[in-house]
């Protein structure tokens, strides 16, 4: 059986008590939206790499999986 990303997100919510939205708050920040008017598909924060893709956040990477992006 399958289970998906979205089934195992949602389990921690609601069997661990993990607050979602409050992790999705930490990781916001207007560099994304600058990052991308200028370009940029990735930008490092809190160590890690995320990967922007049309006015989204579509990822998060370890620092040595970068690979390939602009900026």
């Amino acid at each position: 059986m399958h289970i998906t990303d979205h089934a195992v997100l949602r389990y921690l919510e609601r069997h661990y008590g993990l607050n979602v939205d409050a992790i999705r708050n930490e990781m916001q920040s207007p560099i994304f939206e600058i990052a991308e008017t200028f370009g940029c598909d990735r930008v490092v924060r809190h160590g890690v790499v995320f990967v922007i893709r049309e006015g989204t956040v579509a990822t998060v990477l370890k620092r040595d999986m970068r690979g390939r992006g602009r900026c």
